[in-house]
């Protein structure tokens, strides 16, 4: 198998991988510096938590409901861009601890054996199995 994206660091030096999903959306995965107090964690940033998500936003409105919210499309069809203001931030990345990221590895192995995400899951994490 290939390596999985490309490796870099942000401007703070935090590791992080960028790739692009199915669509050529850029994402990434990124080490977090925040410290959480797990019985089992390693007490140190980059540790505890992961940001996973898309890079950026493109916030999209359809061109006939444009108007609506003050846009002018050169366009009566398809999704034209809708301009945020730079004074608004928007999230576009998940902030996944080790138990959710655990949850979220338990359920993609889940997918991509079956093709299918249940109620019931058959594939369980350690610590979900560890618990009574």
């Amino acid at each position: 198998m290939d390596k999985f994206g490309t490796y870099a660091e942000n401007s703070r030096g935090w590791p992080r991988v960028d790739f692009e999903d199915h669509y050529g959306k850029k994402c990434s995965l990124q080490l977090s510096s925040i410290v959480l107090d797990y019985e089992d964690s390693f007490e140190r940033p980059g540790t505890s938590a992961v940001w996973l998500g898309i890079s950026g936003t493109e916030a999209m409105v359809m061109a006939r409901d444009a108007a609506s919210v003050g846009i002018n499309p050169m366009t009566d069809v398809g999704w034209v861009p809708y301009p945020i203001p730079k004074e608004v931030q928007v999230t576009t990345r998940m902030h996944l601890n080790r138990v959710q990221v655990e949850g979220l590895r338990d359920r993609l192995t889940e997918w991509l054996e079956t093709g299918q995400l249940s109620s019931n899951p058959s594939v369980k994490g350690s610590r979900e199995a560890a618990s009574p």
